[in-house]
């Protein structure tokens, strides 16, 4: 049996556990709007961590940002420090909406402006615009998932055959469970992807440098600009900073992340989980540090140097 064949095999029976776990949480919420999309609006800490944890840590994680590091190098850091600032955000931000929702029935972030604005119209917009600008983010999880499989079964399952297995299980889990299936399958996949980033993040390193340290003074001795600004990306410490900056402000108001709020039980569970948050950064780190430039070469699979983290 060859190991595409095996890893097909695995894939396949982690989706159907996915699904099922997700199935299995529609009888923990209420049949009411409130308790489908905020959860009753009693989440708790480990349940609202690996919720906003995915939320973030999507493709862009799966992919994107190893790629960054894998081509561009020190630059890929902005991501990083922006998203060390966003708990900044989610601790000052995320108690007071929380209240607000439970106070008022909020359930979006059109509800909030709406009614603070008594703008019906301004509401409608701002919902208008979230919804549009989602679909892009919400089409490139599909194609990383898409991409993944096809990387993973040296292209065995097509990436359109990948992409959609992924989106019908998500769809018909957060169909029938909301946000109950999307916490406990996220608590699975959350502890899961911890285990696996340290793991790979240890073991890449090790196989292919003799250790994490070992690493950085091979790619200082090969590729030293890779280490140090602006990079291979020409990006200056303006763009940089900018970049970083908007992001850790805008953050917090992305409407699929913005409208999690909602759902804790209380502020304070927001401000124990904003303390957390910036473990999931150390498992990206972790997964960042073996898509190096020195890599390039490697006798592993590239879907592997690419290596999703949390």
């Amino acid at each position: 049996m060859s190991d595409s064949v095996i890893i097909i095999g695995i894939t396949l029976v982690y989706l159907v556990m996915v699904l099922v776990v997700g199935l299995r949480a529609r009888g923990q919420s209420s049949s009411s709007l409130e308790g489908y999309v905020a959860g009753g609006r009693h989440v708790g800490v480990v349940i609202l961590f690996f919720i906003l944890g995915a939320e973030i840590f999507s493709a862009f994680a799966f992919l994107g940002t190893p790629g960054w590091a894998y081509k561009h190098g020190a630059p890929a850091f902005y991501i990083l420090a922006y998203l060390s600032l966003v708990p900044i955000t989610i601790w000052a931000l995320g108690p007071r909406v929380a209240k607000l929702g439970r106070e008022r029935g909020y359930l979006t972030q059109g509800d909030m402006i709406a009614d603070h604005y008594r703008s019906k119209p301004l509401g409608m917009l701002a919902g208008i615009i979230g919804v549009v600008a989602l679909v892009p983010y919400l089409t490139i999880q599909i194609a990383g998932a898409g991409l993944l499989f096809q990387a993973a079964t040296n292209g065995m399952v097509p990436f359109w055959l990948g992409g959609l297995l992924a989106f019908v299980v998500v769809a018909a889990y957060v169909f029938c469970s909301g946000l109950s299936g999307i916490g406990w399958t996220n608590l699975v996949q959350g502890v899961m992807m911890i285990a696996i980033a340290w793991f790979l993040g240890l073991a890449i390193s090790e196989r292919l440098y003799g250790g994490v340290g070992e690493m950085f003074i091979q790619i200082q001795q090969q590729a030293p600009e890779y280490l140090t600004m602006p990079g291979a990306t020409g990006m200056g410490w303006g763009y940089f900073s900018t970049a970083v900056l908007v992001s850790a402000f805008g953050g917090a108001m992305w409407p699929h992340l913005f409208m999690k709020f909602y759902s804790a039980d209380s502020g304070k569970t927001l401000r124990k989980i904003s303390v957390f948050y910036p473990y999931m950064l150390i498992c990206w780190c972790r997964c960042c540090s073996s898509a190096s430039p020195a890599s390039w070469h490697s006798p592993i699979r590239p879907w592997s140097v690419l290596t999703p983290c949390c």
